[in-house]
């Protein structure tokens, strides 16, 4: 997520102001200090290459190398959000932008964020690891779990991310609770594995694997086994 000129404004005016006065650890061309910059209490707002806004906060962070021009380090009660905003028309094709209006990057985006006392973020790879009391919105579903390691997928506008131990998920009408779950942003689906249980109005279903459509509102069982409630007429 290489930032342009107007994300890299709002980098310095964001976070230089709250940089610690002294950096540790030697590093490569970091800007304004030959060492790692250390700060409290940043605040960043960039637009990356696929035109996404990404806003990070942290309590305290150690930056890498490069910034403000690179955006990444590691994290402590960290803050993560990414809105997709439309594709840039000029670039495609002239006749074909022509007829048809840009189309609006995956509505998944619209709502995703992050929440954790822990966070590696790098926004030239597009990728982020967190840990500690990890907290996700993505639309109306709301999931927690130990570990989270996200993928933007700038060309497609669409996130995948992993959640290891603990993982609990809730929608409207609907609880879940698994060991591990994994999201593919492109076909809106949630997989609940190891011990996946999901409870809701149709009752309290078990199975090796439940598979969550977010979009479609559907929710598939495999090797179902569980309590079905039946509705009076």
């Amino acid at each position: 997520m290489k930032t342009n000129g107007a994300g890299f404004a709002t980098v310095l005016a964001a976070a230089l102001a709250p940089m610690a006065a002294g950096c540790t650890q030697p590093a490569q061309a970091a800007p304004g200090c030959a060492e790692r910059p250390v700060a409290e209490e940043l605040a960043v707002s960039f637009e990356g290459g696929g035109g996404e806004r990404v806003e990070l906060r942290a309590g305290a962070a150690s930056l890498d190398p490069g910034f403000p021009e690179h955006v990444g380090g590691t994290f402590d009660d960290a803050a993560l959000d990414l809105t997709a905003t439309r594709r840039d028309s000029s670039k495609e094709d002239a006749t074909v932008a022509a007829k048809e209006p840009a189309e609006p990057a995956s509505s998944d985006l619209e709502s995703f964020s992050v929440r954790a006392r822990h966070m590696r973020y790098d926004s030239r790879g597009g990728a982020a690891s967190f840990s500690g009391d990890v907290q996700v919105e993505l639309g109306e579903t709301r999931l927690s779990c130990d570990t989270l390691e996200v993928r933007y997928h700038r060309d497609e506008g669409t996130v995948d991310f992993v959640a290891d131990g603990s993982v609990h998920v809730e929608r409207p009408g609907l609880v879940a609770t698994a060991g591990k779950a994994q999201y593919e942003g492109e076909e809106h689906s949630l997989t609940l594995t190891e011990s996946p249980r999901v409870e809701g109005d149709m009752g309290v279903l078990e199975g090796a694997r439940i598979v969550l459509d977010v979009e479609a509102e559907t929710v598939t069982v495999e090797e179902v086994r569980g309590t079905f409630r039946v509705q009076r007429p």
